[in-house]
């Protein structure tokens, strides 16, 4: 019969041929790590003396950000806890709305806080020939960075990482539209908008599955132009918050109708309380949106079922 573990230990692990390790003891993880800590003390207290003292005036702004985030990185390393609350807590933003407009060229970001002053804030990144021009506009004053060498499209995403990532409050209302490319003429700028459509919702994804809870608004609102990607993204979202979902193609008469069918499962379908589709063509009958209390779609065709369903409809409500 099979010793048990207490057995083993007692009889069999003592008479284990055992070499001895520098590599395998503790002393092997304790010793190069002090090491590495006694050098690294010196560096991150002249990091910290470096920033207080040396920073440039037009930067002094930003000094305590810096030095925020230098001392939660010293936090990560001084136990396992520290770390994991570091890495783990989400402070309260205030935000209630977000707003991303495309463009072939520029992409716009706006902000919507419920603080005292109901803050509204915009942030532009613009493609430029040395890089990428970001522009904040606020109600106090307006503000130009040049990134150089940077791609806005690459900028703007890393910063909606950090903002997604970092919401923990409930959104109101979060949207997503691009500028419809069917009004440009330039074959170039049509392919250049497909790409970068692919990419943001591409990024929107990751984004919203990488987060530790799901992605808690009441209002979602989203363009788009290849709609295999929407059961994906609704599926990272709270079905307990969600009560208004809005659709549209991207382009401005989509080539193909909406896949209602593949929505129909998700919770987040099932728990909404307001639908909207724009752009899209909707072959589903009426009674597919009974879940719905209000419904606004576009309907090609009409179908005599759907005639009679109307009537009956009609007819109940005037008794």
């Amino acid at each position: 019969m099979p010793e048990s573990l207490e057995e083993y230990y007692s009889n069999s692990y003592s008479l284990c041929n055992l070499e001895y390790s520098f590599l395998a003891s503790w002393q092997g993880l304790a010793y190069p790590s002090h090491v590495i800590k006694s050098i690294a003390i010196p560096i991150e207290v002249l990091t910290v003396y470096i920033i207080i003292t040396k920073t440039p005036i037009h930067m002094k702004s930003l000094s305590i950000p810096l030095l925020v985030c230098l001392i939660c990185q010293i936090l990560r390393k001084t136990c396992c806890d520290l770390r994991n609350y570091v890495d783990d807590v989400q402070l309260r933003t205030h935000m209630t709305s977000i707003r991303i407009t495309v463009h072939s060229e520029a992409i716009y970001l706006h902000l919507e806080f419920d603080d005292e002053e109901n803050k509204k804030y915009q942030v532009g990144y613009q493609k430029n020939r040395d890089g990428c021009c970001v522009r904040r506009y606020d109600p106090e004053k307006t503000s130009t960075k040049m990134i150089r060498n940077a791609n806005f499209l690459t900028i703007f995403r890393e910063d909606l990482r950090v903002i997604l990532n970092q919401q923990a409050s409930l959104l109101r209302k979060f949207d997503l539209t691009f500028e419809h490319y069917n009004f440009e003429n330039q074959n170039n700028r049509i392919g250049s908008m497909e790409l970068i459509s692919a990419k943001i919702i591409d990024s929107l994804d990751k984004i919203l599955r990488s987060r530790r809870i799901k992605f808690q608004v009441e209002e979602f609102e989203i363009e788009i132009m290849d709609q295999t990607r929407i059961p994906s993204i609704l599926s990272h979202i709270d079905s307990r918050k969600l009560k208004k979902i809005t659709l549209a193609s991207a382009e401005l008469r989509a080539r193909e109708p909406l896949k209602i069918e593949e929505l129909e499962d998700l919770d987040q379908w099932k728990n909404a309380k307001v639908l909207e589709i724009y752009q899209f063509k909707v072959t589903k009958p009426i009674k597919s949106f009974l879940r719905f209390e209000e419904v606004n779609i576009v309907l090609e065709t009409i179908s005599e079922v759907d005639l009679l369903f109307l009537r009956q409809v009609s007819d109940s409500n005037n008794m």
